[in-house]
């Protein structure tokens, strides 16, 4: 959705888009276009087989450091260890750049090695879209 405003409206435009993450705004001369964001969040959580905390630690750590930074439309991805569980917190700018994502080389590859070090090899994963909310088991 985009909307068109002219000068008397900018400021008000300006002030709404700092106070609201979910917009982006392009200012062009005397004309202010304001798009909204299809951001979205993933939190992955599982839980970890005994002994392998530190395996999956070095797995997520290469995906979160190495790649993770280099990737067009990640604004987030951090993971944790909290006792045996293990989570992710991923944000993405729009649903293109996690369609990417989930089929890159280095998901392929380290996803596998993850999954092995989790109990029934799964993860429970909530995405969170502005305008939905979903959760499934992968």
């Amino acid at each position: 959705m985009f909307i068109v405003s002219y000068n008397f409206l900018i400021k008000r435009h300006l002030e709404k888009c700092s106070a609201d993450n979910s917009m982006r705004v392009l200012a062009i001369s005397n004309i202010i276009i304001i798009k909204e964001i299809e951001l979205i969040i993933a939190i992955v959580q599982a839980v970890i087989k005994e002994s392998r905390h530190e395996e999956l630690r070095e797995i997520a750590n290469t995906l979160q450091f190495e790649y993770a930074p280099n990737e067009e439309g990640c604004e987030q991805y951090e993971s944790f260890i909290d006792g045996n569980t293990f989570i992710t917190i991923e944000r993405w700018r729009e649903q293109a750049s996690l369609d990417i994502h989930l089929k890159a080389s280095h998901v392929e590859n380290y996803v596998p090695k993850l999954r092995d070090c989790v109990v029934d090899g799964c993860f429970d994963v909530q995405f969170i879209k502005a305008s939905d909310v979903s959760f499934t088991r992968v």
